[in-house]
C-alpha cells in the first residue's frame, strides 16, 4: 500500500494499484469479472484508496461508491454479490493483527 519508491503520482496505492492492473493483465480479466475482494481496511481511508487501486470506484470517486454503498444497504440493496468486498468481515471480522491475515488467506 506504499508508493511507489521512484515517486510518481503520490495520491495513488501504487502498490496495490500496480498488483491489481498486472494481476488483470495476466488473467485477461477486470475488476467485475472477480467475484471477492479482500481488500486491507485498517483504518477507513485505507479502504477507500484500495477501492480505487483496483478498479471498483473512479479515482477520487471512492468516497461516492460508499455512500451509494451504503444507502443500498439502506435500501435492502446491497447483497455481496453487487458488492463483494470483505465479506468475510474485513480486519474487524477475523482481526487485526499481520499474522492472523495472512494465515486466512493460506
Amino acid at each position: 500500500l506504499a508508493p511507489h519508491p521512484a515517486g510518481g503520482d503520490r495520491a495513488a496505492l501504487s502498490s496495490c494499484a500496480h498488483a491489481a492492473g498486472r494481476a488483470y493483465a495476466a488473467a485477461r480479466l477486470g475488476p467485475a469479472d472477480v467475484d471477492f475482494f479482500g481488500l486491507y481496511d485498517c483504518f477507513p481511508i485505507c479502504l477507500l484508496r484500495a477501492l480505487e487501486a483496483v478498479g471498483l470506484a473512479p479515482k477520487g470517486g471512492a468516497g461516492r461508491f460508499v455512500e451509494g454503498w451504503h444507502a443500498d444497504h439502506l435500501r435492502g440493496q446491497a447483497p455481496p454479490s453487487r458488492y463483494p468486498i470483505n465479506t468475510h468481515g474485513g480486519l474487524l471480522g477475523f482481526g487485526a493483527p499481520w499474522e492472523v491475515p495472512a494465515m486466512y488467506s493460506v
